[in-house]
């Protein structure tokens, strides 16, 4: 039982850093074009 609890959490922090990571790059991308037309702006 211990084993599925553990296969199950190690699926669920597997889905949270691929979320995790699709939001930061998506941030980064979005901080990134917004910075970029500031400075065009400027």
């Amino acid at each position: 039982m211990d084993g599925e609890v553990l296969a199950v959490r190690a699926d669920l922090l597997t889905g949270v850093i691929g979320v995790a990571q699709a939001v930061y790059t998506l941030v980064n991308q979005a901080f990134s074009g917004k910075l970029s037309k500031d400075h065009v702006a400027d």
